[in-house]
């Protein structure tokens, strides 16, 4: 038997035993860290997503509608409504901020039953369905899309 072999065999065995064992380890550890970041990253981030801490509150200028408190709008077949929210914006460190938002919608008049002009005589408000002539109203409002929070921040 040449000199060391034997020795050789035995602590190369035991080396190579210890050198995968510690790979395995290595191995072990990036993959605990890159899930560590990976994982921490997101959790971080979705604390950072802001949310409406109150409202939507109907503020001025909001229309009354097409009538509001009168009989007759306007002396015309459309006129405009406007719509205005606020609300408060808050993220996790306690900042807040006030948003307003304003839109335009219309309150448009129509004739159920088809009439001319010259059947409708003078009181083209008139909103009694038991007369053929009668004026119906059609209020279109602005609709507001709830905001959308990521998790940056913004």
């Amino acid at each position: 038997m040449p000199l060391g072999i034997g020795r050789l065999g035995a602590t190369g065995g035991e080396e190579m035993k210890r050198d995968i064992a510690f790979l395995l380890f290595s191995i072990g550890c990036l993959a605990f860290s890159v899930s560590i970041a990976v994982y921490g990253t997101a959790a971080v981030e979705a604390a950072c997503r802001p949310s409406t801490s109150s409202g939507p509150t109907l503020i001025d200028p909001t229309s009354a509608g097409c009538f509001g408190a009168l009989n007759c709008p306007v002396p015309s077949d459309i006129y405009t409504l406007t719509k205005a929210e606020r609300r408060t914006i808050t993220w996790p460190d306690g900042y807040s901020v006030q948003v307003d938002a304003q839109s335009n919608g219309d309150c448009k008049k129509y004739y159920p039953n088809c009439t001319w002009p010259i059947e409708r005589g003078r009181d083209d408000c008139l909103r009694d369905p038991g007369i053929y002539y009668y004026a119906a109203w059609s209020e279109c409002w602005p609709d507001f899309c709830p905001p959308e929070y990521l998790d940056n921040g913004t």
